[in-house]
């Protein structure tokens, strides 16, 4: 969730709709991936004057199943947030394409 309103925003450079629409992404990615998950949150905050494959925070909160450990499955999860991240430019294009939207 976003705290802007983002469906009229530019899918070019604006950066809260492209991490509102990349942490999604990232979010659907790691349940699919990876077995053991019950819950799970993607926090994804920019910096003014970085580039937006490198955020200033990248967090990922899991709650996992009965007897699975979350240290079990982070270097899954991080490695699949990290691939999402190099990826970012393919969210512009995804929403060009009309394959997401942000409602």
């Amino acid at each position: 969730m976003s705290m802007e309103a983002t469906s009229g925003k530019n899918p070019v450079n604006h950066i809260g709709k492209i991490y509102n629409l990349l942490s999604t992404s990232i979010a659907e990615a790691v349940v699919e991936e990876v077995d053991g998950i019950r819950e799970l949150r993607i926090r994804l905050l920019s910096q003014i004057g970085q580039p937006i494959d490198d955020p200033h925070v990248a967090d990922a909160t899991v709650v996992t199943e009965d007897g699975v450990s979350v240290a079990d499955i982070e270097e899954e999860v991080a490695a699949i947030v990290d691939r999402e991240l190099a990826d970012v430019t393919s969210i512009t294009q995804r929403v060009i394409d009309g394959e997401l939207s942000t409602f």
